[in-house]
């Protein structure tokens, strides 16, 4: 079915198609990621390595980050979109056939670059097809349909490793990609490239970064949307560690990944929904909250069920982050700003991503792996309280209740 651009507030048209391309590349994002330290630790034979090794990659895309999305800007949205795909696509061969450990590096910089340019692409899309005050309610959408497709795919991947092997999820995961390749294409996409503009440059995109972090309430909502992409980078490098090194297969660990995505996908759209009356604040305060308190309560897990209850229902907190983030940098900017500063801001998920890693692996050398929930449950404290300081822009707010 295509994608119709143009009647911008028919959010049940645009956010219906669009995800449904999306859908299957979540899936591969997904089926990969859950296999993914497992993958790097058959090289390794070492978590500390692993999160390291993870966290650089992860800083190296932040850095594409500034460098491509200069470049991304002067191009079609759609046609970049596809660009990713194929930086993906290859990706996944090359760990398919990959024999040493300098294969798997230079597989995952074409990967990088390939996941850069579908995220920024992506975001542009979606934040062009609805109006502001439907915005909420129209990511909430986009994120719980990705969502089933990043619930689905660990299960998967985690099913594909334990019956075929490891190197097999790449190649499934590729078929994913094909997949939304070919949606896309036959989506008739009405495009709009404003993000073609004379300071598209690299030196034009580190001045946007400065100006980005002079501003106060920027810097506080860069921080407040990154802890949640801190919390996934933990939880999808270590926690799988920590369950084939608990004495489980690989398919437990696409279990356990499969039940910590399923309450994003039952409460991700209904807090987008809720989220445009009652206001974001909230939402980060509690969605933070029940992270860290979950997260402690996984560390005191006796047995692997009560593991995965406690990172099911701590997910609900997840589920209250993932898509208000983003909808609440676009009802807290201007249009101009949105095109200068949407590129700094995204850089948050890779940021972050690469904080958890990093913070994870020095954390390792000293403790042990179990004691990764610990850390997890101090961080996600930390951004609780900084999001008691997270302010709305009134002149967005709508039937807007007191926030606590």
């Amino acid at each position: 079915m295509p994608i119709d651009f143009i009647n911008r507030h028919k959010i049940n048209k645009i956010a219906f198609r669009l995800p449904n391309v999306a859908f299957f590349l979540s899936l591969a994002y997904a089926a990969r990621d859950s296999i993914w330290s497992i993958y790097l630790d058959t090289f390794m034979n070492n978590e500390v390595y692993v999160g390291l090794f993870t966290g650089i990659l992860t800083l190296i895309s932040v850095v594409l980050f500034f460098f491509l999305t200069p470049i991304i800007e002067r191009y079609r949205e759609k046609n970049t979109y596809l660009w990713g795909a194929i930086g993906l696509l290859i990706g996944y061969f090359i760990f398919y056939i990959a024999g040493s450990m300098k294969v798997v590096i230079f597989a995952s910089l074409i990967y990088i670059v390939g996941r850069v340019f579908h995220t920024v692409s992506q975001g542009i899309l979606i934040s062009d097809s609805c109006a502001k005050k439907d915005l909420g309610k129209t990511e909430g959408y986009v994120y719980a349909i990705r969502n089933i497709g990043y619930m689905i795919g660990p299960l998967l991947g985690g099913f594909i490793a334990g019956k075929l092997g490891i190197h097999y999820v790449f190649i499934f995961s590729a078929v994913f990609v094909l997949f939304g390749m070919t949606l896309f294409r036959l989506a008739k996409i009405k495009e709009i490239n404003h993000h073609t503009k004379d300071d598209a440059t690299i030196k034009g995109s580190i001045m946007n970064m400065k100006n980005f972090f002079s501003k106060k309430r920027f810097t506080l909502l860069y921080a407040v949307s990154g802890g949640i992409s801190l919390y996934w980078g933990m939880i999808f490098i270590y926690v799988p560690l920590y369950i084939l090194k608990s004495g489980y297969g690989e398919h437990i660990a696409g279990i356990v990944l499969f039940a910590v995505s399923a309450p994003l996908v039952i409460f991700e759209y209904k807090v987008g929904k809720v989220a445009d009356i009652y206001g974001y604040k909230r939402f980060f305060i509690y969605g933070y909250l029940l992270l860290a308190l979950f997260s402690l309560f996984s560390y005191f897990s006796g047995n692997i069920i009560i593991l995965i209850v406690c990172l099911t229902v701590g997910s609900i907190g997840a589920s209250f982050l993932e898509g208000t983030r983003e909808s609440f940098f676009f009802l807290n900017v201007t249009k101009s700003e949105e095109e200068k500063y949407y590129g700094p801001f995204i850089t948050h998920t890779d940021s972050f991503s690469t904080i958890g890693k990093f913070a994870g692996a020095v954390f390792l050398i000293f403790f042990p792996l179990k004691a990764i929930f610990l850390l997890t449950s101090a961080l996600m404290l930390i951004f609780t309280v900084l999001s008691f300081f997270v302010r709305q822009k009134k002149e967005n707010s709508h039937k807007l209740h007191s926030n606590p």
